[in-house]
Order: C-alpha cells, then structure tokens, then sequence
C-alpha cells in the first residue's frame, strides 16, 4: 500500500494546492483517490479546522462502487469493471443506502458520466453526504 501511495507523490504534490483551496473555501473534507485494482485507495487527505468534520486516512482502501470519491473513479471505467465486483462478491452494503444491485450501479455510472459528478449519501457512512469530481492534468 505504501508503495502505491508513494508512485503516487507527484500526483498528490499536484493536487494539494487545489485540493487546500477547495478545503479553504468549503471548510469541508477534500480527498483525493486513485484507483487501484477493484478498490479506491485515498492519496490524500486535508480536513478543515471545524470542531466537527469526516475525515479519511492516508492508504485507506474504499469500496470503488460506492461514496463519492470512488464513483467518480469508476465512472471513467469500463462498464465490466462492476460485473467483476459483482463476479468477486465485493459490492457489500455498508449502509443501507449502498448501492449493490449491478443494473442500479450501471444506471448510477451513467449518470454520473452526463453531470460531471457524483454525488454521495450516506452510502458509505451514515450522515455523510460527499461530492466527487474529476481532476485532470488537461
């Protein structure tokens, strides 16, 4: 995992000035994941100076299917990505609000694609609505 994050420095050295004005300007949570395999792995992570905010943790690997940050990543995948999680038995609920039926998820992606983000709630954590967009170097 280490070793992921670590290829990855650059990226991270990238995205930090943007993602810290983002967190500035929101005073919210800014994560930034990558993928990795069937999963999301967080690169990075910078948390607002609120007494009360969601935060991740450096390397923690998220479901690629459900929460914001993910689905945004999978929306640029092949559509054969989900049916592989499907085929592996990884699309788990972490809430009641996660999405796991392939069809839902396809419908989601699609979505997703047409707006240009995604949007997240309590898919993951309960209470936690999330946002993800796309970061580009172009």
């Amino acid at each position: 995992m280490a070793k992921i994050v670590k290829s990855d420095i650059n990226l991270s050295s990238v995205a930090f000035p943007v993602m810290q004005e983002l967190c500035e300007k929101l005073s919210e949570t800014v994560i930034l994941t990558i993928v990795s395999d069937l999963n999301a792995i967080c690169l990075e992570v910078i948390t607002p100076d609120q007494p009360i905010k969601v935060s991740s943790t450096q390397g923690k690997i998220l479901p690629l299917y459900a929460g914001a940050s993910s689905r945004i990543l999978l929306s640029h995948l092949d559509n054969k990505i989900i049916y592989e999680l499907e085929k592996r038995n990884m699309l788990e609920k972490y809430s009641e609000f996660t999405i796991t039926n392939v069809e839902e998820l396809l419908t989601l992606k699609q979505e997703v694609i047409e707006k240009g983000y995604a949007v997240s709630d309590s898919e993951v954590d309960v209470g936690v609505k999330a946002y993800g967009l796309w970061m580009s170097a172009t």
